[in-house]
């Protein structure tokens, strides 16, 4: 992976990363994830949502 120009991403889980079943694609979350832990950059979730309902595992 090239080196990237930021620290941080932050993603709207609804409406961008879950599906309209409120799920996503588990195994390339966690393929991305750890691209990004490798490269020392933080993954923000945003919601509307209260926690409980926003945990992805």
């Amino acid at each position: 992976m090239t080196k990237l120009p930021f620290k941080a991403i932050a993603v709207d889980m609804d409406g961008t990363f879950l599906n309209s079943k409120s799920d996503f694609n588990r195994v390339k979350f966690a393929r991305i994830l750890k691209k990004l832990k490798q490269n020392n950059i933080h993954f923000i979730v945003a919601s509307g949502n209260e926690l409980k309902r926003s945990r992805i595992f």
